[in-house]
Protein backbone atom coordinates (compact mmCIF):
# COMPACT_ATOMS: atom_id res chain seq x y z
CA UNK A 1 0.00 0.00 0.00
CA UNK A 2 2.72 2.44 0.91
CA UNK A 3 4.52 1.40 -2.16
CA UNK A 4 1.50 2.47 -4.25
CA UNK A 5 1.51 5.83 -2.81
CA UNK A 6 5.02 6.35 -2.95
CA UNK A 7 4.69 5.09 -6.76
CA UNK A 8 1.76 7.15 -7.73
CA UNK A 9 3.41 9.96 -6.25
CA UNK A 10 7.20 9.75 -8.23
CA UNK A 11 4.83 9.57 -11.26
CA UNK A 12 2.60 12.63 -10.45
CA UNK A 13 6.27 14.48 -9.84
CA UNK A 14 7.33 13.15 -13.48
CA UNK A 15 4.46 14.27 -15.47
CA UNK A 16 4.71 17.46 -13.31
CA UNK A 17 8.45 17.67 -14.40
CA UNK A 18 7.63 16.62 -18.45
CA UNK A 19 5.07 19.39 -18.24
CA UNK A 20 7.41 21.93 -17.27
CA UNK A 21 9.97 20.97 -19.01
CA UNK A 22 8.04 20.58 -22.54
CA UNK A 23 6.72 24.68 -21.56
CA UNK A 24 10.54 25.94 -20.97
CA UNK A 25 10.97 24.21 -24.67
CA UNK A 26 7.69 25.59 -25.75
CA UNK A 27 8.86 29.31 -24.83
CA UNK A 28 12.43 29.07 -26.12
CA UNK A 29 11.37 27.82 -29.51
CA UNK A 30 8.84 30.51 -29.74
CA UNK A 31 11.64 33.37 -29.30
CA UNK A 32 13.26 31.20 -31.76
CA UNK A 33 10.96 31.78 -34.25
CA UNK A 34 10.52 35.38 -33.34
CA UNK A 35 14.27 36.11 -34.02
CA UNK A 36 13.55 34.43 -37.27
CA UNK A 37 10.53 35.87 -38.05
CA UNK A 38 12.51 39.33 -37.14
CA UNK A 39 15.52 38.20 -39.42
CA UNK A 40 12.57 37.79 -42.34
CA UNK A 41 11.44 41.08 -42.04
CA UNK A 42 14.87 43.02 -42.04
CA UNK A 43 15.76 40.81 -45.35
CA UNK A 44 12.02 41.82 -46.88
CA UNK A 45 12.49 45.36 -45.66
CA UNK A 46 16.04 45.32 -48.31
CA UNK A 47 15.37 44.01 -52.11
CA UNK A 48 14.61 40.89 -51.09
CA UNK A 49 15.66 39.45 -54.19
CA UNK A 50 19.49 40.31 -53.68
CA UNK A 51 18.90 37.70 -50.31
CA UNK A 52 17.21 34.95 -51.80
CA UNK A 53 19.49 32.52 -50.16
CA UNK A 54 19.22 34.55 -46.92
CA UNK A 55 15.23 33.82 -46.84
CA UNK A 56 15.67 30.13 -47.77
CA UNK A 57 18.12 29.63 -45.00
CA UNK A 58 16.24 31.23 -42.35
CA UNK A 59 12.77 29.77 -43.62
CA UNK A 60 14.18 26.18 -43.09
CA UNK A 61 14.96 27.08 -39.84
CA UNK A 62 11.86 28.14 -39.03
CA UNK A 63 10.55 24.82 -40.31
CA UNK A 64 12.49 23.01 -38.28
CA UNK A 65 11.26 24.78 -35.28
CA UNK A 66 7.86 24.94 -36.15
CA UNK A 67 8.15 20.92 -36.18
CA UNK A 68 9.67 20.71 -32.96
CA UNK A 69 7.12 22.94 -31.62
CA UNK A 70 4.55 21.16 -33.06
CA UNK A 71 6.01 17.80 -31.85
CA UNK A 72 6.28 19.53 -28.48
CA UNK A 73 2.53 20.20 -28.10
CA UNK A 74 1.36 17.46 -29.78
CA UNK A 75 3.16 14.83 -27.22
CA UNK A 76 2.62 17.05 -23.95
CA UNK A 77 2.18 14.71 -21.70
CA UNK A 78 4.47 12.17 -22.52
CA UNK A 79 7.61 11.80 -21.28
CA UNK A 80 10.76 13.77 -23.28
CA UNK A 81 12.60 11.81 -25.89
CA UNK A 82 16.00 13.29 -25.36
CA UNK A 83 15.89 11.24 -22.22
CA UNK A 84 16.56 8.57 -24.35
CA UNK A 85 19.00 10.15 -25.85
CA UNK A 86 20.82 11.53 -22.98
CA UNK A 87 20.99 8.54 -20.62
CA UNK A 88 21.94 4.81 -21.48
CA UNK A 89 19.83 1.86 -20.57
CA UNK A 90 20.80 1.77 -16.60
CA UNK A 91 20.58 5.40 -16.03
CA UNK A 92 24.58 6.62 -16.84
CA UNK A 93 25.01 9.71 -19.01
CA UNK A 94 25.18 8.84 -22.51
CA UNK A 95 28.69 10.28 -23.57
CA UNK A 96 28.77 10.44 -27.30
CA UNK A 97 25.36 12.69 -27.60
CA UNK A 98 26.98 14.69 -24.67
CA UNK A 99 29.76 15.75 -26.80
CA UNK A 100 27.99 16.51 -29.69
CA UNK A 101 25.55 18.42 -28.18
CA UNK A 102 28.85 20.39 -25.97
CA UNK A 103 30.30 21.26 -29.94
CA UNK A 104 26.76 22.47 -30.86
CA UNK A 105 26.88 24.48 -27.66
CA UNK A 106 30.57 26.22 -28.42
CA UNK A 107 28.72 26.10 -32.66
CA UNK A 108 25.72 28.29 -31.42
CA UNK A 109 27.34 30.52 -29.44
CA UNK A 110 30.28 31.37 -31.61
CA UNK A 111 27.48 32.01 -34.23
CA UNK A 112 25.48 33.95 -32.10
CA UNK A 113 27.98 35.96 -30.87
CA UNK A 114 29.40 36.55 -34.53
CA UNK A 115 25.67 37.13 -35.23
CA UNK A 116 25.34 39.80 -32.93
CA UNK A 117 28.90 41.40 -33.19
CA UNK A 118 28.28 41.76 -36.79
CA UNK A 119 25.39 43.74 -36.62
CA UNK A 120 26.67 45.84 -34.43
CA UNK A 121 29.87 46.56 -35.64
CA UNK A 122 29.20 47.26 -39.57
CA UNK A 123 26.91 49.41 -41.07
CA UNK A 124 26.50 48.00 -44.29
CA UNK A 125 22.82 46.39 -45.06
CA UNK A 126 24.08 43.61 -46.77
CA UNK A 127 26.29 42.83 -43.70
CA UNK A 128 23.12 43.30 -41.34
CA UNK A 129 21.15 40.67 -43.00
CA UNK A 130 23.48 37.98 -43.31
CA UNK A 131 24.55 38.83 -39.34
CA UNK A 132 20.85 38.37 -38.24
CA UNK A 133 20.95 34.76 -40.63
CA UNK A 134 23.66 34.23 -38.74
CA UNK A 135 22.42 35.15 -35.63
CA UNK A 136 18.93 33.52 -36.02
CA UNK A 137 20.77 30.09 -37.03
CA UNK A 138 22.91 29.72 -34.05
CA UNK A 139 20.25 31.24 -31.67
CA UNK A 140 18.15 27.80 -32.87
CA UNK A 141 21.17 25.99 -32.34
CA UNK A 142 22.20 27.36 -29.09
CA UNK A 143 18.82 27.27 -27.44
CA UNK A 144 18.38 23.39 -28.13
CA UNK A 145 21.31 22.60 -27.11
CA UNK A 146 21.41 24.03 -23.82
CA UNK A 147 17.89 23.24 -23.18
CA UNK A 148 19.26 19.76 -23.61
CA UNK A 149 21.89 20.19 -21.00
CA UNK A 150 18.89 21.52 -18.61
CA UNK A 151 17.20 18.38 -19.39
CA UNK A 152 20.11 16.15 -18.14
CA UNK A 153 21.50 17.90 -15.41
CA UNK A 154 17.30 17.91 -13.80
CA UNK A 155 17.11 14.42 -14.70
CA UNK A 156 20.15 13.34 -13.48
CA UNK A 157 19.39 14.28 -9.99
CA UNK A 158 16.04 12.12 -10.51
CA UNK A 159 17.45 8.52 -12.15
CA UNK A 160 20.55 8.83 -9.21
Amino acid sequence: MANDIICDRKMAINQKQYLTFRLVLLGLILLTLAISSLTILAIATFLPEDYIFSLIVVVITMLFAIFELTMTIKNIKKPLSIYKIGFTYRGLLNPIPLIAIIMGVVIGLSLSLLGIILFFIREEAVIKCNSLVVLSIGFYLLVNCIFYIIFILFARKRVN
